[in-house]
């Protein structure tokens, strides 16, 4: 049997979480109740999925980034230069990271996500603290 390629994969799984987005949000918006199928709410099971999905994002993020930078600059070759081109890759990669910082502080404290007319939207949005 011949298995599709990936992109064709990417594609069909975006058309059917649509659909079944489109479904489950219908459902909850005209009945206000979570749907579920043999007993499985479907919201609670996206909940874990994507609890799950992103906590896994962040834990290989770190080991990922030093890895690459480790086999990038073992990969160079010769050993006199390599002292030299390890300290511009530290520094680089904190130069980088103190400005994603920064970049990122400065969005916060301008646009303030989060805020309505200068109140909380958990209030708003009726969300528990």
């Amino acid at each position: 049997m011949r298995k599709l390629e990936l992109h064709w994969q990417i594609l069909i799984a975006i058309i059917v979480a649509g659909i079944i987005g489109g479904y489950v949000h219908n459902v909850q918006s005209s009945t206000g109740v979570d749907p579920t199928i043999a007993g499985i709410k479907f919201i609670s099971v996206f909940e874990y999925v994507g609890t799950i999905f992103l906590n896994a994002l962040k834990m290989i993020i770190v080991p990922l980034i030093m890895s690459s930078i480790i086999v990038g600059v073992a990969g160079i070759g010769s050993g006199g230069n390599l002292g030299s081109l390890g300290g511009k890759t530290l520094l680089f990669y904190a130069a980088t990271t103190l400005a994603a910082i920064l970049v990122g502080l400065i969005l916060i404290n301008a646009v303030g996500p989060g805020y309505v007319n200068g109140e909380p939207a958990r209030d708003l949005l009726a969300l528990e603290a």
